[in-house]
């Protein structure tokens, strides 16, 4: 929504990256205003929307992010 993850947050947690579970085509959520304060804290956006699944794992004390977009199925 157009509220969550206030500045406040950001400042206090410093992502580096920010999961965002959306569906192809929504038009509402995330809000702009979310992904663009996501973006000035530093923070590289994945929305599964676009990306598909995503998988997160820790190699060396640093998250490494893996996104598996499946095919479009064939009429």
């Amino acid at each position: 929504s157009k509220t969550s993850t206030g500045l406040d947050f950001l400042q206090a947690v410093t992502p580096q990256i920010a999961l965002i579970s959306t569906y192809a085509g929504n038009a509402y959520h995330p809000h702009g205003d979310t992904l663009e304060r996501l973006r000035e804290a530093g923070a590289e956006i994945f929305l599964t929307g676009e990306t598909g699944a995503v998988t997160v794992t820790a190699k060396q004390g640093k998250a490494q992010v893996t996104t598996y977009l499946l095919p479009k199925e064939q009429p």
